[in-house]
């Protein structure tokens, strides 16, 4: 195979990379939208056969309740059973909400709050954090699969003063395996600091001419953050994340604020930080003209 088909075939896979990430950022931005719609004034918007299933199935908790406490006060013992019809989709629904009002009644957040109002705010805090968690699972791995393209048509950028021991050189192989190792080497090392220092390696190290004026770094860095806070702590500020964001706003232990504005504003923030890296490495590395990397996002 010759030089020129090889780099066609790899432009040809890193466009189909690009169009998987920006289908992954869509496919996350519609199931937010209907997450939003669904759950919003919880449970009225719910489909019919769910409303159905949760008002017959909580009116039987309600009356076994009664039930129970009234032999309570008499000095009854005994037992009762509550029947739910329905598919075990709406079954599980009508065990896990009954739960939820109960942990709402009993939650920091509900203290003096209507259960009603501490749920909603539990549901807009959760579809927005997951929003934000795949949004960056799909821009980390889109900027690791760029930084292989790169070293595949580039490989001269994998010489560097770093060794490797004589352990693992020898355990390869053949000279495409320790390359494919040296590769690998560099995707993990890339992808270790923020958004921004990796947008600048690509401009500054790379020569990789990046319109800046497309970007929102600052906010994407802040989104970065949010995101380990929301995996690695439930969403709550901790010590860490205040001396790592320098923020003076907020309190150990709160919940961050990720709201679905917030959320709308990362996800239209990834779109263009993904055209634009995809639309820069392809003119820097693949010749190819703006028409020739047009985005549908």
């Amino acid at each position: 195979m010759s030089s020129f088909d090889t780099t066609s075939t790899l432009w040809k896979n890193y466009k189909a990379t690009y169009y998987d990430s920006l289908l992954g950022l869509q496919q996350i931005e519609i199931q937010s939208v209907i997450n939003r719609e669904v759950l919003k004034d919880f449970p009225a918007n719910l489909p019919t056969h769910f409303q159905d299933a949760l008002s017959r199935g909580l009116t039987d908790i309600a009356e076994g309740l009664k039930k129970a406490s009234d032999m309570a006060e008499k000095g009854e013992t005994g037992s009762f059973s509550i029947d739910t019809e329905g598919s075990e989709s709406g079954k599980k629904l009508i065990n896990t909400t009954f739960y939820a009002y109960i942990s709402a009644m009993g939650s920091k957040n509900g203290n003096g709050k209507a259960i009603k109002g501490v749920i909603q705010e539990g549901f807009e805090r959760s579809i927005s954090s997951q929003t934000i968690i795949m949004l960056f699972a799909h821009v980390d791995a889109f900027l690791a699969d760029t930084a292989r393209v790169i070293c595949l048509v580039h490989p001269e950028i994998l010489k560097n003063e770093k060794k490797i021991d004589w352990a693992t050189a020898i355990a390869f192989e053949n000279k495409e395996q320790l390359m494919e190792y040296l590769r690998e080497r560099f995707v993990l090392e890339f992808g270790s600091p923020n958004i921004t220092k990796r947008i600048k390696y690509l401009s500054k190290d790379l020569n990789i001419k990046i319109n800046y004026s497309n970007l929102n770094l600052e906010l994407l860095d802040e989104a970065e953050n949010a995101r380990h806070i929301i995996i690695h702590n439930g969403g709550k500020v901790s010590q860490e994340y205040l001396e790592r964001t320098k923020r003076t706003d907020l309190s150990i232990g709160e919940f961050l604020p990720t709201g679905f504005d917030y959320a709308d504003s990362v996800a239209k923030a990834s779109h263009k930080l993904i055209n634009e890296v995809f639309q820069s490495v392809s003119e820097k590395f693949f010749d190819a003209k703006e028409s020739d990397t047009h985005s549908l996002s």
